[in-house]
């Protein structure tokens, strides 16, 4: 039997009875990458009370051959349902002109729900935690350096644990801007 915490859930618009932490990774391999991160958590500011925004990494793509990501983290919390979270992604992604014309294609923005508390979503419109995120070290470097021991609901691992893993480090992720370039706030909200 699973604990209330790890319950597998089908209803990604249950919204939580109070405030849950969340972790979302956010990329950009289009045009000017740092202006599109920093509409990004601009638009996270919304629904999100940030806590804190990595630095900006570049690493290489993932798949199609094509130009070097600038990757971000935001953690934070939000009384926002996973759907409603991830709406509020999309939205930020659309805004930015994103077109989705093949997986794993070049993007102005990505924003991906990583994690939401220790909740399982399982529906066919969203998975969380995002598929592949512990494979992914441009998902991890960022989240490692603001979340360190948050934990995978799933595996029960920290996340320093989970990126040091060096096959998951393909890509190279690098910093190259600190977290004030994409947050001019500087990680709470005002």
């Amino acid at each position: 039997m699973t604990t209330p915490a790890r319950l597998l859930d089908t209803d990604a618009d249950l919204a939580p009875d109070y405030p849950v932490s969340v972790a979302l990774a956010l990329g950009s391999n289009l045009g000017d990458r740092v202006d599109w991160l920093r509409a990004g958590v601009a638009a996270l500011r919304h629904v999100v009370q940030i806590e804190a925004v990595s630095s900006v990494y570049e690493s290489e793509p993932v798949g199609p051959a094509q130009d070097d990501f600038l990757n971000a983290a935001v953690i934070g919390t939000t009384r926002l349902a996973p759907r409603g979270l991830l709406r509020t992604a999309l939205a930020a992604e659309s805004a930015t002109g994103r077109r989705r014309t093949r997986a794993d294609g070049p993007r102005t923005l990505d924003v991906d729900l990583v994690l939401y508390g220790a909740r399982t979503v399982r529906a066919p419109d969203l998975v969380v935690p995002h598929p592949r995120w512990r494979e992914r070290g441009f998902v991890l470097a960022p989240l490692r350096e603001i979340a360190p021991h948050w934990r995978d609901p799933e595996t029960g691992r920290a996340i320093h644990m989970l990126a040091e893993n060096a096959e998951c480090m393909a890509g190279r992720p690098r910093i190259v801007a600190g977290p004030d370039a994409i947050d001019p706030v500087g990680g709470t909200n005002p």
